[in-house]
């Protein structure tokens, strides 16, 4: 693993919490609006994993290393098809990271992810939070609006809501501030100036708390192991 890559997943939020939660080591993975970097990062963290990614982008768009690292991939408009087709009760980790934004619909997405975990499988959701609105912008977003993708704003309680509905215990949620990134912010911002001339909004997320997480997990005992998935490879 190169330096860089071990950077990455030292210093991500998401991949240090899914790390300590999954209780698998091979799970079956579903990444809700994965974009073109994550499924690469994922695959490093858990490369036993059987992985489905979702996502709008056409999968030959995809750089070749992150095509590598997924097993199934479905272009779908969430939108407006949701998860039909994905079959119920049978995934380990589902990971809806900054995609619930970009959706109308983004809770009855969420409520139809819940569905779709297994016993023992853990949800992980992570989106700005309301008060994002009120922060500076900046290159890359750092405040709500600064991405004109961005069509609705989700509250805490909304998502801890849908969750509970499922019955999925919540074990951890609130506004990311991770203590690393936040320790290296100065370094990146005076990289950003230093080499692009600008300072980028991602780069000060958990100082300014720009986005909430929770993580819930399905009560009850792990099923079978991973295997083929009904969805084909590349649909």
């Amino acid at each position: 693993m190169t330096l860089e890559e071990r950077a990455t997943l030292a210093f991500q939020f998401r991949y240090h919490i899914l790390r300590r939660a999954s209780r698998h080591a091979a799970p079956r993975i579903l990444d809700l609006g994965c974009g073109p970097k994550h499924p690469y990062y994922v695959r490093l963290l858990f490369p036993n994993a059987v992985y489905t990614a979702v996502d709008l982008l056409p999968f030959d768009s995809l750089p070749a290393r992150t095509r590598v690292a997924i097993d199934h991939y479905r272009r779908v408009d969430l939108g407006a098809e949701g998860l039909a087709g994905l079959a119920e009760g049978r995934f380990d980790v589902i990971i809806l990271s900054h995609i619930l934004e970009h959706l109308l619909n983004g809770l009855e997405v969420l409520d139809q992810a819940c569905r779709r975990l297994a016993p023992d499988g853990v949800v992980y959701c992570e989106y700005p939070r309301v008060a994002s609105t009120r922060m500076p912008s900046a290159y890359g977003t750092l405040n709500f609006w600064d991405d004109p993708t961005h069509v609705r704003l989700y509250s805490q309680v909304e998502i801890l809501n849908v969750m509970t509905a499922n019955g999925i215990r919540v074990e951890a949620f609130g506004v990311r501030r991770f203590w690393p990134r936040i320790a290296i912010a100065p370094v990146r911002v005076l990289h950003s100036l230093i080499t692009e001339r600008r300072l980028r909004g991602g780069d000060l997320w958990d100082l300014f708390g720009f986005a909430e997480y929770a993580l819930g997990r399905r009560p009850g005992r792990a099923g079978a192991p991973a295997g083929p998935s009904p969805e084909g490879a590349h649909l």
